[in-house]
């Protein structure tokens, strides 16, 4: 026995290790070594075959489990129902971790987001119910621009107007600003020493001036006032407390109005994170009856959208009358506007019969269910998908221009997917289906209505005209046309 005096802490281990009780502690750091990358150090089996004790390293943190033992009063999250805890894991690229672990077999938690504060943030749960958030760091924040990023998302408020001065026509002051920055000024950042990693961790100190007074400032919860957060306490979480509480005037409006303006093409306040005394809501009343049906329903998107959709607002036509053809915030009349530029691939990809490749993600994945936007996607890019640098939505472009009608008309994203063998066209010729048909499918795929009378009389001579032998290119045109009209391209 060696008689070196041990250390305290073993070699390559961190003061706090996560030590997991698992249902097939072996089955588990096989997934884990699946699904993060982990490694295995060795285990300690009892008598009975069931480990006692076992060791993992993901990154250059440690991690122990061992197996349930219920006569011990051990059990997993399977036998508890669920768990309170999630281990985090920084990682360089957190989309090919994300995908990499949902392929292994867990089960997305939260999408993969980009969050107020640098962080690009998901979270999955395991087969055995462990619960584990992925993160790339990816931006520097100051506390001062986490404040503006969480008011302008989650309030729908532009604090920064008085980040250097009391705003002279808002009630919002320096000391709102400040005292809102004061939640989230002990969010520390350390080296990990990995290539591209840092460790996030909560400070046991750290205060924000008001450079103005020179006052040290509490967290402020807006038009509630200071609180006291004692320091052995994370203040964010105090602040998000408030935050989702139902009392809080700002969260609910302003989730509503994002959705409605989403749904209806127009925010009941707009531009919709732009609250403020001087741009007030065009219906006050509707906004807080929407507001009042998310909390009633404990936030559920999917019920407010329901509501909205049943409405008689949404239900309208885009037709102007005398009474409201100058109408553009009262919603007497639908809005026509020009489909997002991941609605619009995805129409084109549904009509066409002809998925969007994306990189790290399943084949077969919409647009509209990528969490972070490709940077190199330049049909995206051309019609407006914003790259998600900042919390502002007039980051999303909805003005139409000339690049965006060369792609719809020579453009490779249409011209190849209806030319590909293994699309709609292709296919339904290879099934020798008549022209009636196919033509008939392409306008119920695209514009979801039979073609009229005068419009299948058109492709149908278009076709007679171009010849057997051109047959597939003729009702290619036919689709390209469908494709170009306004009725595919705009919501109306």
């Amino acid at each position: 026995m060696s008689t070196a005096a041990a250390s305290p802490i073993p070699p390559g281990m961190h003061t706090v290790t996560p030590h997991l009780c698992c249902r097939d502690c072996s089955g588990a750091i096989d997934f884990y070594v699946k699904a993060f990358g982990a490694e295995s150090f060795g285990r300690l089996s009892s008598p009975d075959g069931r480990i006692m004790h076992a060791m993992i390293r993901i990154g250059d943190s440690h991690v122990f489990l061992f197996d349930e033992m219920p006569e011990h009063g051990a059990l997993g999250p399977r036998a508890l129902k669920g768990t309170p805890v999630f281990l985090h894991l920084y990682v360089v690229d957190v989309d090919a971790a994300h995908a990499r672990a949902v392929a292994a077999g867990c089960t997305p938690v939260m999408p993969l987001a980009d969050m107020f504060w640098g962080d690009r943030y998901g979270q999955v749960e395991d087969p055995y119910g462990h619960r584990w958030s992925l993160a790339t760091h990816k931006q520097d924040l100051t506390p001062d621009e986490m404040a503006e990023a969480m008011a302008q998302l989650f309030l729908g408020v532009r604090i920064n107007c008085a980040k250097c001065h009391n705003h002279p026509f808002e009630k919002w002051t320096q000391d709102d600003y400040y005292g809102t920055a004061a939640a989230f000024n002990r969010v520390g950042r350390k080296e990990t020493g990995l290539p591209d990693d840092e460790m996030i961790f909560v400070k046991a100190g750290g205060e924000v001036t008001q450079p103005r007074t020179g006052k040290q400032m509490k967290v402020r919860l807006l038009l509630e006032g200071d609180v006291d957060v004692p320091n052995d306490q994370d203040r964010r979480v105090v602040f998000a407390n408030w935050l989702t509480n139902n009392s809080n005037p700002f969260f609910a409006k302003s989730l509503s109005n994002r959705i409605w303006g989403h749904v209806v093409g127009k925010g009941i306040v707009d531009p919709v994170d732009d609250f403020r005394d001087s741009n007030p809501p065009s219906n006050p009343e509707l906004l807080n009856y929407l507001a009042d049906e998310l909390l009633k329903s404990g936030y559920s998107s999917r019920h407010l959208i329901r509501t909205i959709m049943n409405s008689r607002v949404y239900q309208l036509s885009s037709r102007k009358n005398q009474f409201n053809k100058d109408d553009e915030i009262y919603s007497s009349h639908a809005n026509t506007r020009l489909l997002t530029a991941e609605q619009l691939l995805d129409a084109i990809c549904a009509v066409t019969g002809v998925a969007e490749p994306f990189a790290g993600v399943p084949a077969g994945t919409r647009a509209t269910e990528l969490a972070d936007p490709p940077t190199d996607h330049y049909f995206l890019k051309i019609f407006g998908q914003p790259q998600r640098e900042m919390a502002c939505q007039c980051e999303r472009s909805s003005e139409s221009n000339l690049s965006q009608a060369l792609q719809m008309i020579n453009g490779p994203t249409v011209h190849n997917k209806l030319r590909d063998g293994n699309g709609r066209i292709a296919q339904m010729i290879k099934e020798n289906k008549p022209d009636d048909e196919i033509i008939s499918t392409l306008y119920l795929a695209a514009l979801s209505r039979q073609p009229a009378a005068e419009e299948m009389e058109a492709a149908k001579k278009h076709v007679a005209a171009s010849g057997a032998a051109n047959r597939q290119q003729a009702l290619e045109d036919v689709g390209w046309a469908i494709l170009n009209s306004k009725e595919f391209l705009f919501q109306h």
